[in-house]
């Protein structure tokens, strides 16, 4: 068999898979943890993003791909905080937002187009989630076990409600939020940040989440504090690929061991 041919049959073969592999069907519904202070948008070029953190509210169905399409569940659980340039504040619908994950489960990144926050006459922008909040993923045509509206109401309700005392009240939550927070303040991957610069963003953070914390109490700062202190110092493994890695690393641990605290509790069961 020559080259020729043996490459053509192996391109067929590609083909066949490609065509006959099944279609994926539609992944986990998400919680996604309240948002009261609104996280803050980061405008680069053409668009604006921000990141939210969620967990997962269904443990039989499967994690959902980098860059999923994501919806929410009920819009009004998710909430555009606009200031203009003269200091006044406003909340809008997110309509023109867009939800995707990222990281499996634990992470969902929100892109807004810089034009729109523009033509809202705004100088920056938060994203607002409200209690209870879940995000669906959008459906396809082409899904082999789609996510029916009975399967949608009783997961954003029921088992959300649950997810709220088993997840969201917990002070693990919080810390997790808190290194998301100062993880997302890194605009530079791969930036050496030096213990100073961390500081600094670790103070922004608190500051901007003083009416949260209050509530939470001191458990979730110190927790916060390790895996960030953790992070800072020079020479530890996971911050070789920059401070910012490895935040995104521990909040990602923090929220799965979340996560399987409630699927060990079998909610719904």
């Amino acid at each position: 068999m020559t080259r020729v041919t043996s490459l053509a049959l192996v391109l067929v073969a590609a083909a066949l898979l490609t065509t006959t592999r099944p279609s994926q069907a539609a992944p986990q519904i998400l919680a996604a943890l309240e948002v009261q202070e609104g996280m803050p948008f980061i405008c680069d070029g053409a668009t604006c993003e921000t990141d939210i953190t969620t967990f997962c509210l269904q443990q039989d169905r499967e994690s959902p791909r980098t860059g999923t399409l994501y919806a929410p569940a009920d819009p009004s659980q998710f909430r555009l905080r606009v200031t203009t340039a003269g200091g006044a504040v406003r909340d809008i619908p997110a309509a023109n937002a867009t939800f995707t994950s990222g990281r499996g489960f634990i992470r969902v990144r929100v892109s807004l187009p810089a034009d729109r926050l523009a033509t809202l006459g705004g100088a920056e922008a938060r994203l607002v989630v409200t209690r209870q909040a879940s995000l669906i993923p959008a459906p396809r045509p082409d899904d082999p076990d789609p996510i029916t509206p009975a399967e949608a109401e009783y997961v954003t309700k029921s088992l959300r409600a649950v997810g709220e005392e088993l997840v969201d009240g917990q002070p693990r939550a919080t810390s997790a939020r808190i290194v998301g927070r100062v993880a997302s303040a890194i605009t530079d991957y791969r930036a050496a940040s030096s213990p100073a610069a961390v500081e600094r963003l670790w103070n922004d953070v608190l500051d901007d989440m003083a009416p949260v914390l209050e509530r939470a109490g001191a458990t979730a700062v110190q927790g916060a504090r390790r895996e960030v202190d953790r992070c800072a110092r020079p020479g530890h493994h996971h911050s070789l690929a920059g401070v910012k890695s490895c935040l995104e690393y521990r909040h990602g641990d923090l929220m799965r061991d979340l996560n399987v605290d409630y699927w060990n509790r079998k909610p719904g069961s």
